[in-house]
């Protein structure tokens, strides 16, 4: 847990403020997490509750009968077995995340209004020195649950504003949507503002990283050509709401076929970049570690196997995401075509061979 608090902190603030990292992180997952028995307990039961009422109506129901009342009210001894099985889950939950070993101690100092959320009933004067002993279970098995989620869940958690921003925008009808103006890192350095309409935010298929999907211009060009565009989502720096005066944020189901059709072809991460038309000779040892390794693997359109199990891949991608794949395949594999990407590779390897050489 700590190595990734230190990972995370980095990744995601470009320092490592452990003490404002977690702050942040208690804030935005608190009432998620299992760590806090009273704020989980509450939202677990009516999850349990619903099923259970939907579970009981339809015993006594046809399957299609329509929709459930929602007065449909749970017996007392149903409410009696829906507590037992809340508390027995997140007294499981808890009791897990506090197992883990505690391999380091910190000192953190919780902002006030973390700690009145927390401890509301517990206030008193010195409540912003450093944590107490009495609350540190409660912080080791948030921290405990958070490190235990995967990346992209966590990169989620902590830009929760930007989460709940986007994802009530996207809650809308289509043509009640706004336009978003988003700060995004330019390639020559600094930041580019975008407006967007957006269309969704999700993980790409790896499940690493969030990306907010729609059309986007620049906003300092005065013709407004939207395009497919996908912005990951710890790399936003800010995101304004525009009034509905500003112009519509709705996309029309054509628009929406081809942002679907184009996802499918280059993949989430690679949506602004050229398609073209590639071919790799892969080693019977390359064939092996393209079907283990799938983060950000093409999709082959042609494989053209040869006698000795080596076999020539055909790919319609992107350059980006290419290079990005088969560098790591070294010897094992070798860009047939076209012939200027394959320079491009070759001089990859040579710039990175030259670290090694001893001067």
């Amino acid at each position: 847990a700590y190595n990734t608090v230190l990972s995370d902190s980095l990744a995601f603030e470009g320092t490592q403020n452990i003490s404002g990292f977690i702050n942040r992180i208690i804030l935005n997952f608190w009432d998620s997490s299992f760590a806090f028995e009273n704020t989980k307990s509450t939202q677990v039961e009516e999850q349990m509750r619903e099923c259970l009422r939907k579970g009981r109506f339809l015993e006594k129901k046809p399957l299609f009968s329509g929709e459930i009342p929602p007065v449909a009210s749970l017996s007392k001894e149903d409410e009696v077995l829906l507590r037992q099985l809340t508390r027995g889950q997140i007294y499981e939950e808890r009791a897990r995340l506090l197992s883990y070993p505690k391999d380091h101690t910190l000192k953190i100092r919780l902002r006030n209004n973390v700690y009145d959320l927390l401890y509301p009933d517990s206030y008193d004067e010195d409540h912003a020195g450093p944590v107490r002993s009495s609350y540190s279970a409660d912080i080791k098995a948030l921290i405990e649950d958070y490190s235990r989620r995967s990346y992209y869940y966590r990169e989620a958690i902590y830009f929760k504003e930007y989460v709940d921003q986007i994802t009530h925008e996207l809650e809308l009808p289509s043509n009640q949507r706004h336009i978003l103006t988003i700060h995004y890192p330019a390639v020559s350095g600094g930041y580019t503002k975008y407006h967007v309409k957006p269309y969704c935010l999700t993980a790409e298929s790896q499940g690493n990283y969030n990306y907010l999907i729609g059309l986007s211009a620049p906003a300092f060009s005065e013709e407004k050509q939207y395009q497919l565009a996908a912005f990951r989502l710890s790399r936003i720096k800010d995101i304004k709401t525009h009034a509905k005066s500003f112009g519509s944020g709705a996309i029309t189901q054509k628009q929406s076929k081809e942002i679907e059709t184009m996802i499918a072809k280059k993949g989430i991460a690679f949506l602004m970049a050229e398609m073209e038309h590639f071919s790799v000779l892969l080693t019977k040892e390359g064939i092996s570690r393209f079907q283990v390794i799938a983060h950000l693997r093409p999709v082959p359109s042609e494989i053209e196997p040869a006698k000795d199990g080596s076999a020539i891949y055909h790919f319609v991608c992107t350059r980006r995401q290419m290079q990005y794949y088969f560098f790591q395949f070294g010897n094992c594999a070798r860009i047939l075509s076209p012939s200027g990407f394959a320079e491009e590779m070759k001089n990859m390897y040579e710039q990175a061979a030259k670290a090694y050489v001893t001067k």
